[in-house]
């Protein structure tokens, strides 16, 4: 198909705006041992998603149950006229405890342990990603889930030592 595509953003496109908040506690339980334990929340919405204008949503189904479109009606003269909107979300919450040991004046030994729950309804990652779209760009709440990035847990256990002049 020789028909050109074209980009543009919708005239009520919005920044993003990301609410974030954490709480967390620390304390040495013996010499040289300290456990931490952080929780943290953010809700994000006015995330960049896109659509294509070029398409047209029919009364059709697919025999799984997903919506059919009709392609190059709109603008029969082009490809895909791909809108970028403000229109996705996403919802994190996580949880991390951490152990910290110092096994000497120069060695010390640190683990972690990460549980994260992140949803969203169009995992993006901005202008970049231009291969995403909703399975159904009309209801893009449908698309509602665990984000593409989502680590359920994670485990870090990490060592160091202590070098001069602040050097680790």
């Amino acid at each position: 198909d020789l028909r050109p595509r074209i980009y543009v953003y919708d005239p009520q496109f919005e920044n993003p705006e990301t609410l974030r908040m954490s709480v967390g506690y620390e304390r040495e339980f013996f010499t040289d041992f300290s456990v931490g334990i952080d929780l943290i929340y953010s809700r994000s919405r006015h995330l960049q998603n896109k659509q294509d204008q070029n398409l047209v949503l029919t009364d059709e189904l697919t025999v799984d149950g997903r919506t059919v479109y009709q392609w190059g009606t709109v603008y029969p003269e082009l490809g895909q006229v791909i809108m970028f909107n403000s229109k996705a979300r996403a919802n994190a919450r996580t949880l991390v405890l951490t152990a910290h040991k110092r096994l000497s004046n120069l060695w010390f030994l640190d683990a972690s342990y990460t549980w994260s729950n992140i949803r969203d309804n169009g995992t993006n990652f901005g202008a970049s990603n231009y291969s995403y779209f909703p399975e159904d760009q009309f209801d893009i709440d449908a698309d509602w889930g665990a984000a593409d990035f989502d680590v359920r847990h994670k485990i870090v256990v990490s060592g160091g030592v202590y070098l001069p002049y602040d050097f680790m």
